[in-house]
């Protein structure tokens, strides 16, 4: 309802929940790939590239296990064939998920395009997650004995020096001051989380050696894991659909590093391997504080000079807009997006409409039925466009403005204002009847106004082939198989004057009197046709009355 209500639609919204990925946004995407330089970056931009892909919500893609892959051989031969033929995989790809909102355990079957794609995010990820893996292995192997890594346990003694904490526990990315920086860098993280020396020993050129304890350096490293009684330690727990789900952290596919994506703060945790979460990657991204994401890092800037953004849901926004705008039906949608209820695909519809506003183009439609089209006046079925070229003409009339005349002809109005603007300038030219008489009604019982406010509600002229709909056909389909383009009578189709609209009328008409006299032969032979024969026959007078109007008004 909110939708039919709305006035005006932007198609360029990037802001709030009607937000999409701009055309500037993919290219900064695409340039991420080279530019990144930390394997935690990469690691957030494979996740962020899967979201596009696939269209995952970000806490589905964040539960996947390493293994979540799986293929299926093409047993069709023919079709294995030909998938080989255009370079795809001769096999179907699938990605085992759990789907959030009561969709349960899913697969989400990749399409054959992106087969290559989603395989090297998974790769890739592996391989750069491989160590954080190995770390968590070797935790998990001791039962959590403590958590310090290999290299700090099997050190002798019971102290490490900061060197080796820098190496293997808490380093900073930054390259300020060089080895001297990263050490005090640590050793002030360290002391801000109570982590003190237990020795220093003073060195040449005013240098020390410092030393913390192992059993001081395994709480720290265990607080930061952040770890509770409830679940095992480093393991990811969540219940969906009245079900407990339990994955260690080594089977997760996305590990980053804690503190690693951080880009402000640049102090990694490099003993403290934990999952994705969605606040980790809305800051990533942008969408919290858009100075401190990976577009403004790198200086990917949009059209209007500002730093990229965007929030881990707009890839699926994405996906679901443009099947809205292909016109896909409700429970394909649904399927397609892993999605229980089917009534969450009107959220999209407002963007659908946006982007079908600008059908009303000069490109040529396709056909709907050719029974009636393939005439001598074939020819005519070219664009608006192409008869204004060929011959050097626009149809006017007294009573229209050269802007509605043009848009008119071409049909090429702007926008639902507009269209309505274009309906009360053609009630003098007999177009719109209908609409004439319940306008003429209303401002005479209620004002201008109400009578104006009226001709917006019904300003829809969706173009089809032959003539315009004022229903959106767009969004919710023609419940009569589109009739009109065989010139049967419909009560939302109209003829609004465009140029290719008087041949194709001739046309129709001609098609239909030689169905006539086929017919008519047919008749003195099987009554049976009689009905049907009746039908043409007030078809043909309902086109001889709208070719004259045309001719008119031309």
């Amino acid at each position: 309802m909110a939708l039919k209500q709305q006035a005006k639609l932007s198609d360029t919204t990037t802001d709030g929940e009607d937000a999409l990925i701009t055309i500037r946004g993919f290219l900064n995407i695409v340039a991420l790939i080279q530019r990144v330089e930390s394997d935690a970056e990469k690691i957030a931009l494979n996740c962020l590239l899967l979201l596009v892909i696939t269209g995952f919500r970000s806490i589905e893609a964040f539960n996947l296990r390493q293994d979540a892959l799986f293929k299926r051989q093409i047993d069709d031969p023919a079709l294995c064939k030909r998938f080989q033929d255009k370079g795809l995989p001769d096999y179907f790809l699938g990605i085992r998920y759990v789907g959030v909102k009561g969709a349960g355990e899913r697969t989400h079957w990749v399409e054959p395009l992106a087969v290559p794609l989603v395989e090297s995010i998974f790769s890739t990820v592996k391989m750069l997650t491989a160590p954080i893996r190995s770390h968590l292995t070797y935790l998990r192997a001791k039962s959590f004995a403590d958590y310090l890594p290999q290299a700090i346990s099997n050190m002798p003694g019971e102290q490490v020096e900061l060197d080796d904490v820098v190496k293997y526990i808490t380093q900073t990315t930054s390259s300020f001051r060089g080895r001297a920086g990263q050490r005090d860098k640590t050793s002030k993280a360290l002391s801000k989380r109570g982590v003190l020396p237990a020795q220093e020993i003073p060195g040449p050129k005013n240098s020390k050696a410092i030393y913390y304890s192992k059993t001081d350096l395994n709480h720290y490293i265990k607080t930061e894991f952040g770890l509770t009684n409830a679940n095992e330690p480093c393991t990811h727990a969540w219940m969906e659909n009245g079900k407990r789900y339990q994955v260690n952290y080594e089977d997760l596919l996305f590990l980053h590093e804690k503190g690693s994506l951080a880009l402000k703060r640049t102090l990694a945790l490099l003993a403290t391997p934990i999952p994705f979460t969605n606040t980790l990657m809305n800051k990533f991204l942008g969408n919290v504080e858009p100075d401190g994401s990976v577009f403004s890092k790198y200086q990917l800037l949009e059209e209007d000079g500002t730093s990229t953004r965007m929030r881990t849901h707009i890839p699926r926004h994405n996906i679901n807009t443009f099947l809205a705008i292909a016109e896909i039906s409700d429970h394909l949608q649904a399927m397609l997006m892993g999605r229980v209820d089917i009534t969450q695909n009107q959220h999209y519809q407002h963007l659908a409409l946006a982007g079908r506003r600008k059908a009303a183009s000069l490109m040529p439609l396709q056909p709907i039925s050719t029974a009636l089209t393939a005439t001598p006046y074939s020819s005519s079925v070219a664009t608006p466009l192409d008869i204004v070229k060929q011959t050097g003409q626009l149809a006017a009339t007294e009573h229209m403005a050269m802007d509605n005349t043009i848009k008119a002809n071409l049909h090429t109005f702007d926008d639902r204002d507009d269209v309505a603007r274009f309906i009360e300038a053609s009630f003098a030219d007999g177009l719109f009847e209908d609409v004439a008489a319940a306008f003429e009604e209303i401002r005479t019982a209620e004002g201008p106004e109400q009578a104006s406010a009226m001709v917006a509600r019904h300003a829809v002229l969706y173009p089809l082939k032959f003539g315009s709909c004022m229903r959106e056909v767009n969004l919710w389909g023609c419940p009569y198989r589109l009739k009109c383009q065989s010139a049967a009578f419909c009560e939302h189709f109209t003829l609004t004057g465009r140029m290719d609209e008087l041949p194709n009328l001739i046309a129709k008409k001609q098609a239909l009197q030689k169905a006539y006299s086929k017919l008519t032969q047919l008749t003195q032979r099987q009554p049976d046709y009689q009905t049907r024969l009746a039908d043409i026959e007030k078809t043909v007078t309902s086109t001889q009355g709208n070719t004259s109007t045309m001719a008119a008004s031309s």
